[in-house]
């Protein structure tokens, strides 16, 4: 019986994984070819990084409807649906006949995700006992940095076989659908997924409880504040080492490399000692040490200086993917549900604004002012969670 039950939720972390890493081609597809992109639409790239924009935007929206819908419907479901939605976003990417094609189409990803993120969440905290959830999460978040690292090189081949658009098509497509199969076949249905309430006071009583936690709510504008410079950066990294240093797309894709090793390490590092030193310690760790690297790149001149900037950030961005979402997932075990998806509302805004607000301070101060704002707000957020947040 209990060999059973480690198999199956073997299997259950594997179909999480490997959910996770197809959440994520897309948006690296976007930055890593954002310049080629642009060209093809005539778009200057800050203009065009605005479809990340757009995007986290409606992911918000979604995120929040997701509230509502992971108290009502089966988690399982919705993570098999949002799956499907990602496919399609790649077969929409992929025929944009127009920059406002392609602004339409590329946000069925972040819808995909909001209904993706937090039921792979959800599911960890569902299947697995609570030991165990801290290493499961660090192995979702290594499947990211893995999926990165091959996909990098994926993408630049397949680009150089049939441009962005085949990158599109080739990649995220065919894994998503692969995802959405494993995810059916591995997960079993949980009757507590569902809840049986209809009831607007029943589907609106997971908002209640978030919201009137304090704990909880720190961590969800920790977590939005991080991911304004997390993922802003995930916008315009690739193209700040090919303008500033003049490096290839296939250079780009070794500092990718690199930086994806370093994201795992943080990871496992991260899943391995969460339960000795806590998450919120090392979630304000890692917060402290990104924005002083990311103030600290501001003055890199030298290529290879700021490739190992940028590497031993993924590092400590690990730790923070992991020890975050591991904070946040136990806050409030009745709600978890509507918590995880007020979790991946706060990623997507924070991702949202994070590209809006760079592509500002892109355009009027360069990439040292982008960094310098994406810094201080990296400290601001290790604030937040040092002093708002509690350990479960």
């Amino acid at each position: 019986m209990i060999r059973e039950q480690q198999s199956s939720g073997k299997m259950i972390t594997l179909a999480l994984v490997l959910a996770r890493a197809a959440m994520w081609p897309i948006s690296s597809i976007t930055g890593l070819l954002l310049i080629d992109i642009a060209n093809t639409f005539n778009q200057s790239v800050s203009v065009m990084g605005q479809i990340r924009t757009v995007g986290s935007l409606v992911g918000v929206v979604f995120a929040l409807i997701m509230g509502v819908l992971s108290v009502r419907y089966n988690h399982k479901t919705l993570l098999v649906s949002g799956m499907i939605l990602i496919a399609l976003s790649a077969i929409g990417c992929w025929m944009s006949p127009s920059f406002l094609f392609i602004l339409l189409a590329y946000p069925l990803t972040e819808i995909g995700m909001s209904m993706t993120r937090p039921m792979t969440f959800s599911l960890v905290g569902q299947h697995l006992p609570r030991e165990e959830r801290s290493s499961a999460i660090s192995f979702m978040m290594t499947g990211i940095a893995l999926i990165s690292i091959v996909g990098g090189f994926f993408t630049n081949y397949l680009n150089g076989i049939g441009g962005w658009r085949f990158a599109y098509l080739g990649f995220p497509f065919p894994l998503a659908l692969i995802a959405a199969f494993f995810a059916y076949v591995s997960i079993p249905t949980s009757e507590v997924e569902a809840g049986s309430s209809s009831s607007s006071s029943g589907l609106l009583s997971g908002f209640s409880q978030v919201f009137s936690h304090r704990s909880a709510t720190a961590c969800l504008l920790g977590q939005a504040i991080a991911m304004f410079s997390w993922g802003g950066m995930g916008v315009y990294y690739s193209s700040f080492f090919r303008q500033e240093f003049g490096i290839s797309i296939g250079t780009v894709v070794v500092i990718g490399v690199f930086m994806g090793l370093a994201y795992i390490g943080g990871n496992l590092f991260a899943g391995r000692f969460a339960n000795t030193f806590g998450c919120k310690r090392l979630a304000v760790i890692a917060l402290l040490m990104s924005g002083l690297l990311f103030l600290l790149i501001v003055y890199m001149r030298i290529f290879w200086m700021a490739g190992l900037v940028m590497g031993v950030f993924a590092f400590f961005g690990g730790i923070r993917a992991t020890s975050i979402n591991g904070l946040t997932l136990d806050q409030i075990p009745g709600a978890r549900g509507t918590l995880m998806s007020l979790n991946s509302a706060a990623q997507s805004l924070g991702t949202g604004i994070g590209a809006a607000v760079g592509g500002f301070l892109l355009v009027s101060y360069s990439y040292s002012g982008l960094y310098l704002g994406y810094g201080v707000v990296f400290l601001l957020g290790s604030l937040v969670l040092s002093f708002l947040t509690s350990e479960p």
